[in-house]
């Protein structure tokens, strides 16, 4: 009896203390994050005495009139004593919202709720400085304060660690600055896909800044020595600063851990003195590399007087690139409505469904004619069972091709496909454009790490975008409702692996440019340096040889000898001024127009594709 009731004991009290829940939600970096951009949102969930198979789910709701607007979901299993971390991308609205954190078990039960109400997001004029940092250094100085009267924003700095890095580049869709200092990169430290994901985000407009000094024995066999503007040699003692240096108010009253840089390729040097380079960067994609050859945390950078003049001049004039620059009027723009107009004019799939029911309309009207004709005169029982024959099959010809015959889809793709041939790597964006013959809804597969947002805040019903498990290639739109009057508009961005092998040489009279792109690229023209040299037709995989003076223009003529949906695609993009970036960043590049999109989707149902692709093809800096 006694061991009865010491059995009921333990499991009353086992299941008394069983639990499964949240053990923190944050969203952001120290909560700083934009609107209208992904943030990352890290979820920390603890088992105790209970196993639970299921899934993470993320409400985005109108924190005022309650309206779903996205859901986001990742797959989650605990075994009975367990403690694991996901990091959930959301995108924010440019709406007020509220966040539902649930924990969903397979049998749609829901174990655990928690709400976040997000802090004001920052505005997209806003600076945000990210640094990977010991602790916090001089740059907190500048947290909210305006870098100059020239810009509208202000500057907000948050610190991370090695665990709140983002394994995914849209991890860093706030930040426009980021800085390392007094770290250890190694791959023990830092992830494979974490580095990665920074490499991406730098290719696609983001300033990385590298601290030097005595952090050369971090940076001396990592993964960013590759990318960095210059060649790492020894570390010395300087006693003395460069006029270019002293213009800001630093004076060296004591020695200083100096790495003696020596030049790269493509090197540009933002300051230095002699034979001495202090501050160099370098173009990567759409994004720079800052290296600099002090430790900005050590006297006599960090107690100088000329400290705050140094870093006005640093984060307002050389970190914010073109893309992010531009990044500051896209709430200005309307370039996504107007794509979305575009798109709706995609006419709907074939409907076998609607040619079925008028050979059955006809078959009945002829088979009542008959009847009438042959047995309404003397044969009632064959006039009323025949009529009811005919109803049946009629009735039967409506019913049962709607779960029988397979409902078709079209969709409409216009996308941009920049090529980043220094990693081999190439950023997709894409907007989708999705009709159906019916109503119906379907499930959505992109291949990748896509990350997919209605096109605009109309037309679209609220979405469940679920994020691939970690063994997983592939990300997921579920339950995506289509329908034959409205063309459902999303946007998607991914990046992908995409070799190149490009070279690029300067000639006398002529460049030469070999590539391997697996397309042809129909109205190619060259961006350099502020001209636009046309070229044409480039075969696939092939040498491509550019005249000294082919017909050149001075203002962008990318709208040029396009007819059709691809002319009122580039309208709107130039109209909207979306690819003014182009010509203010001083990477050359290679543009044209080819009808393939690397992207694979599939669907659980037959869809007709169009697609449009701007492929920019970035060339090195140097030749």
């Amino acid at each position: 009896m006694c061991r009865i009731v010491t059995l009921f004991f333990i499991l009353f009290v086992s299941s008394a203390f069983s639990a499964i829940e949240f053990e923190s939600v944050e969203l952001g970096f120290d909560k700083v994050y934009k609107r209208e951009r992904w943030a990352p949102l890290q979820v920390v969930v603890t088992s105790r005495n209970e196993d639970f198979n299921g899934e993470i789910r993320v409400e985005v709701r109108n924190i005022f009139s309650d309206e779903l607007i996205q859901t986001y979901v990742t797959p989650l299993s605990l075994t009975r004593t367990d403690r694991q971390r996901r990091v959930i991308h959301v995108f924010l609205p440019g709406v007020s919202s509220q966040l539902s954190i649930k924990l969903v078990s397979h049998t749609e039960r829901v174990r655990t709720l928690q709400e976040l109400t997000p802090e004001l997001p920052k505005s997209l004029a806003d600076f945000m400085v990210l640094a990977l940092t010991p602790s916090r250094d001089l740059l907190s100085r500048w947290d909210g304060k305006q870098i100059d009267n020239k810009e509208k924003g202000y500057a907000f700095v948050a610190y991370t660690d090695f665990k709140g890095l983002p394994v995914h580049w849209k991890g860093y869709d706030s930040v426009d600055f980021f800085m390392i200092r007094g770290v250890s990169l190694a791959e023990r430290r830092i992830s494979k896909r974490q580095q990665q994901a920074l490499l991406d985000w730098i290719q696609r407009g983001g300033t990385l800044l590298v601290s030097g000094g005595a952090d050369l024995r971090q940076l001396r066999g990592s993964f960013l020595e590759t990318f960095l503007p210059v060649e790492l040699g020894s570390l010395r003692r300087a006693t003395q600063i460069p006029e270019s240096m002293q213009r800001f108010g630093f004076a060296a009253d004591s020695p200083f851990d100096l790495i003696e840089f020596k030049s790269k390729p493509g090197m540009v040097v933002l300051a230095g003195g002699g034979d001495q380079i202090y501050i160099a960067k370098r173009f990567l994609g759409g994004g720079q590399i800052i290296s600099l050859g002090f430790d900005y945390n050590a006297p006599p950078f960090s107690d100088s007087p000329g400290a705050e003049a140094f870093w006005k001049w640093m984060l307002g004039a050389e970190t914010r690139t073109p893309r992010h620059a531009e990044a500051r009027y896209e709430a200005n723009r309307r370039h996504n409505e107007k794509i979305q107009t575009i798109l709706a004019t995609v006419p709907s799939a074939e409907v076998p469904l609607i040619r079925l029911l008028f050979v059955f309309l006809v078959v009945y009207v002829l088979g009542f004619g008959v009847l009438i004709w042959w047995g309404g005169k003397g044969k009632p029982r064959l006039y009323w069972s025949g009529g009811i024959a005919l109803t049946a099959l009629f009735l039967c010809g409506v019913i049962v091709p709607r779960h029988i015959v397979p409902i078709p889809v079209s969709v409409n793709r216009f996308s941009i496909l920049s090529v980043y041939p220094s990693t081999n790597r190439a950023h997709l964006q894409t907007s989708i454009g999705i009709i159906a013959s019916a109503s119906v809804e379907t499930l959505i597969q992109f291949q990748g790490r896509t990350f997919i947002r209605p096109l605009t805040g109309t037309a679209t019903p609220p979405l469940q975008l679920v994020e691939p498990e970690r063994t997983k290639d592939f990300s997921i739109l579920r339950q995506a409702a289509l329908d034959p009057w409205i063309t459902r508009a999303y946007f998607a961005e991914t990046f992908i692996d995409f070799p190149v092998h490009l070279t690029w040489e300067r000639g006398v009279t002529s460049d030469r440019i070999e590539h391997r792109l697996p397309y042809t690229l129909e109205n190619a023209w060259l961006i350099d340096q502020g001209e636009y040299p046309q070229i044409g037709t480039i075969p696939p995989a092939t040498v491509v040889e550019i005249e000294e003076n082919p017909k050149r223009y001075s203002r962008s003529p990318l709208s040029q000898a396009l007819v059709g949906e691809r002319k009122a695609f580039m309208g709107i993009l130039i109209g909207e001024v979306v690819l003014r970036y182009l010509a203010q960043e001083s990477v050359p590049k290679l543009v044209g127009w080819t009808q393939t999109v690397p992207l694979s989707m599939s669907m659980d149902r037959p869809a007709n594709t169009a697609d449009e692709t701007l492929v920019i093809l970035y060339l090195p800096a140097h030749r």
